[in-house]
């Protein structure tokens, strides 16, 4: 009886041990620190910056220095450590034309997007103005993830897929799946998974809602998409870049890049010997 009940003691111990995320998924961002999406002013800067350890990137609206229409903070960090961030303009795929993000205006305009990790977890926060029921142009694209192929040639390179819009397949990961490109840009990039490709291994914890975020900008509502992906599904077991990630809202929007961090960030707080690496951890990994 003390052998079973010691048995059980060990399961029951192991179990409460178990870490478990480290965010709700739910579509509330008060936990990664920004209140402030839902009550501050966003055209403060200080509105978008999340907790300490989470890495983010800022296109509200559009980039003040390429266009003078409904301009908006864009900026890109970690914490309170960060720096400007240049939405370049893009080739339109047909017109061959620089056109300005978000190509379409506000109803396809992507406004936020925030990352962090721990052992286990790869979290996702996204800022957005589409409806997680879109279709035609306003249907939000699937989220990409490359790992061995890093950097990309082109779009079919990317390893894994999580589907993103509100349906029977919402937050599936896919390995091998096939890109459809519906987007308004050139080059090519992932946009939506053809159905029937790739293999089903695993599911994302996806929250797409704006139960929380009671907002709009310029008379749209905004919306959060909010994931949380087990790294062992998608074949990972240390830390991930926020490089890894690719996501484009909609067919007519264009993307967050995510260029490899300066080591050194105009800041609000300077902090001596900062490793502004695209590694982004919490301190949660030791």
């Amino acid at each position: 009886m003390k052998i079973l009940l010691g048995i059980l003691g060990v399961g029951v111990a192991l179990i409460l041990c178990t870490p478990g995320m480290a965010y709700t998924i739910d579509g509330d961002l008060s936990d990664w620190g920004l209140s402030g999406l839902n009550t501050g002013d966003w055209s403060e800067t200080e509105t978008w910056i999340p907790d300490g350890g989470v890495s983010f990137i800022v296109e509200d609206n559009s980039d003040p220095v390429v266009s003078t229409d409904f301009q908006g903070v864009h900026m890109q960090g970690t914490g309170a450590s960060w720096y400007f961030y240049n939405e370049q303009q893009r080739i339109h795929s047909l017109t061959k034309e620089q056109v300005s993000e978000p190509y379409g205006g506000e109803e396809y305009d992507m406004e936020a997007y925030y990352f962090d990790q721990d052992s286990d977890f790869i979290y996702l926060a996204i800022v957005t103005s589409l409806k997680p029921d879109g279709v035609g142009d306003a249907c939000p694209m699937d989220l990409a993830l490359i790992f061995a192929n890093y950097p990309a040639l082109d779009d079919q390179e990317y390893e894994y897929g999580v589907k993103i819009r509100e349906d029977a397949l919402q937050g599936t990961i896919i390995q091998g799946p096939a890109w459809e490109n519906t987007a308004s840009y050139s080059p090519a990039k992932p946009g939506i998974i053809q159905p029937g490709t790739g293999v089903r291994v695993g599911r994302a914890d996806i929250s797409y809602n704006n139960d929380w975020l009671k907002r709009q900008d310029n008379g749209f509502e905004n919306f959060v998409i909010e994931i949380a992906i087990r790294k062992s599904d998608v074949g990972m077991n240390g830390n991930v870049k926020i490089q890894n990630i690719y996501y484009s809202d909609s067919s007519m929007d264009g993307v967050m890049v995510t260029p490899e961090f300066p080591g050194i960030a105009i800041s609000q707080a300077i902090v001596a010997g900062l490793a502004f690496s695209a590694y982004l951890v919490r301190g949660r990994i030791r």
